[in-house]
């Protein structure tokens, strides 16, 4: 809300206009639904909404706080939603880039309404071993906000009271999860993937937990095995934890865990690996478990996806997190160990 206010002021600056508009009696007047970016075509499609008949409409794109482009003003005379597409080269912008798109409207009675769009994150992971591995879904660094840094822009929502800190004895800051709190994701079923991949990077000063479970990231029922991808880590020994997954496959309950105890206090990189052949754990850029697959995960779960907790608040994570990545295909040994090798 901070943000949307101090761009709406910063607008109205841009547009030699400081007097505030009149008060918008319903928030549905006008709203900017989504901006997203197709590759396909290199344009950013802008989804907005007007409830009754306007004068004119223009698009403002704003880089931070930076003007970066805007439409001359149209004529509108649509009620409902229809769409803008502007050519993304312009916008003249150097990547990466977080994009939010100012929508204007002006009434056939002359007031002046706005609305800002969710940012757009763009150019973040470009020339990184995130960005270069195909079928990235999400990926949340989870170092200065909750949000998507993919053009899916599958941003999460905190739930609880999360703070962004360092991860000990790292450069890397992370958010650190405590009493509870975790971060979701309404469900999307392209977050569904029947093989994937799901890379994170954690410290964990121990596990207590009554069942000895932390959740990373879940799609799994809060009773019973589930019927989607269920991330976790579990305590079996004092000193150490393990990578643990489960799943219902074909009506088959099963889990599979890390054979060695990883050290509690201990930055570490962890990657599970899951489709039709083999599921695999990686920590720290090496291959430590492998067992041949029991079949591809199931893609009808409805629930939303969970960082920090199982869905209805269940094995609450209880540590710092970064690096959150979900890929709809099994990494390969060289992508897993160039994503390890930009940790120490």
């Amino acid at each position: 809300m901070k943000t949307r206010l101090v761009l709406y002021l910063f607008v109205l600056l841009l547009l030699g206009n400081c007097e505030s508009p009149e008060p918008i009696q319903s928030a549905l007047r006008v709203s900017v639904d989504q901006i997203r970016f197709s590759s396909n075509d290199g344009s950013i499609t802008t989804q907005y909404r007007i409830n009754f008949k306007s004068s004119s409409t223009r698009f403002i794109f704003l880089k931070g706080d930076q003007l970066c482009y805007q439409t001359t003003a149209t004529s509108v005379f649509s009620n409902g939603v229809d769409s803008f597409i502007t050519p993304f080269n312009d916008l003249n912008i150097t990547l990466p880039a977080k994009l939010r798109c100012v929508m204007e409207v002006t009434t056939l009675g002359g007031e002046i309404i706005r609305d800002t769009s969710e940012p757009l994150n763009l150019g973040f992971l470009d020339n990184t071993p995130m960005g270069n591995a195909p079928n990235l879904l999400a990926f949340w660094p989870l170092a200065d906000d909750y949000e998507d840094y993919t053009a899916n822009q599958n941003h999460l929502t905190a739930v609880g009271a999360l703070f962004q800190t360092n991860l000990p004895n790292t450069p890397f800051k992370g958010t650190y999860f405590s009493n509870n709190a975790y971060l979701t994701r309404l469900h999307n079923n392209r977050l569904n993937p029947r093989a994937l991949s799901i890379s994170a990077y954690l410290f964990l000063d121990d596990i207590n937990d009554p069942a000895d479970l932390y959740t990373l990231v879940s799609k799994r029922d809060y009773t019973g095995w589930g019927s989607s991808f269920d991330f976790k880590v579990s305590k079996r020994v004092a000193d150490g934890f393990k990578i643990s997954v489960s799943w219902t496959i074909n009506g088959v309950n099963s889990y599979y865990e890390s054979a060695a105890n990883i050290a509690f206090k201990k930055a570490t990189h962890i990657v599970y690996v899951h489709d039709e052949n083999t599921v695999q754990i990686w920590v720290n850029g090496k291959k430590t478990d492998e067992i041949v697959s029991p079949g591809l995960l199931s893609n009808e779960n409805n629930l939303p996806l969970c960082v920090g907790a199982r869905p209805g608040v269940r094995h609450s994570l209880k540590g710092y997190l970064r690096d959150v990545g979900i890929w709809g295909r099994a990494l390969n040994s060289q992508e897993i160990k160039d994503i390890a090798a930009l940790y120490p």
